[in-house]
């Protein structure tokens, strides 16, 4: 909403009510209304011309996410009035330290960025990216689409290394349970005005157009605090996808931009050192490097896709990288 006075969209800023957060309309508890009104604006802005998918043409959609950098952390708190836990919750610590740390993106949960936060350097730091639509079929699995967890190898409480690897685990089925609604929105679910993962976010723990479908722990995938979700690029354009950088570049990266595992370097300290229990991650579809003991004691390393979605984790990258 802050963007909105910017976009021509000022008696949408004023009409919001930042005193309140949550957004139920009638038919879901709790009921909180008032922002219905600016929650069922269609900013065009917000649409992609390429995209193929707009079904109904008239509701609140999204296609430019904002970089929440390299973590599937939804946000800190553990409770939905936005308060931290005392004593801090395992869960929420993690969480806070991966926005605050070098894991973080241009976005996050519990306070602003400014350029001096950006220590990476604008050019080099990922601010928006594309994301396709949802299928909006509930009985088809698509790209645009998430996964939800409940099934073998996922659950409510997973670390972002944990929830990657379940994501991107080999023989997952195209017919379970999923969110097709990504990026769309209704008088409950803003498309523009929620800060969540499924409508506005998306984070570098996949490749570009990865072919592996994103995921959600399935704690709520619409306002829960306690969501966390791998929420990827992805465009219909041929080999990549266009990213606004932090100085209002605009570049297009490749599918096949340098990779690394996220687990090599999430929460990790400079110098740090893989945890033995997690191999080797080569691509974004579930190769794993032989399990070799270099592999489990490789030096932290943020690839070029993850270093360009982090603000400071203070790696050297040219743009003839991406």
């Amino acid at each position: 909403m802050f963007l909105a006075p910017y976009l021509d969209a000022a008696s949408h800023f004023n009409a919001y009510n930042f005193s309140t957060s949550r957004l139920r309309f009638p038919g879901s508890l709790p009921v909180c209304i008032d922002n219905v009104t600016v929650a069922l604006w269609r900013a065009e802005v917000f649409l992609c011309p390429s995209e193929a998918r707009d079904p109904l043409g008239a509701i609140p959609a999204n296609n430019y996410r904002a970089c929440w950098g390299l973590t599937v952390c939804g946000a800190v708190s553990d409770n939905n009035n936005g308060n931290l836990d005392t004593p801090q919750s395992l869960r929420s610590a993690t969480c806070q330290r991966e926005f605050s740390g070098p894991a973080g993106g241009m976005f996050r949960d519990g306070g602003s960025v400014s350029a001096k936060d950006v220590p990476d350097g604008l050019s080099n730091t990922a601010a928006f990216s594309e994301r396709i639509f949802g299928g909006d079929d509930s009985t088809v699995m698509r790209m645009g689409d998430v996964r939800r967890g409940g099934m073998p190898g996922f659950s409510a409480t997973q670390t972002t290394a944990q929830l990657v690897t379940a994501c991107t685990q080999p023989g997952l089925p195209m017919t379970a349970q999923h969110t097709s609604n990504q990026g769309f929105g209704t008088a409950e679910l803003g498309a523009v005005t929620g800060g969540t993962l499924q409508h506005t976010l998306y984070n570098h723990l996949l490749a570009p157009n990865s072919r592996s479908v994103d995921c959600n722990n399935a704690v709520s995938g619409i306002d829960d605090n306690r969501d966390s979700a791998v929420i990827s690029a992805r465009s219909y354009h041929p080999g990549g996808v266009n990213l606004l950088m932090s100085d209002g570049a605009v570049r297009f990266v490749s599918d096949n931009v340098e990779l690394s595992r996220p687990a090599l370097t999430i929460g990790l300290a400079s110098g740090g050192r893989q945890p033995p229990d997690v191999p080797n991650f080569h691509k974004d579809q579930g190769a794993d490097a032989p399990r070799s003991p270099a592999n489990f004691l490789m030096p932290v390393y943020l690839a070029v896709w993850q270093a360009i979605g982090t603000r400071a984790g203070q790696e050297q990258i040219t743009i003839t990288q991406y």
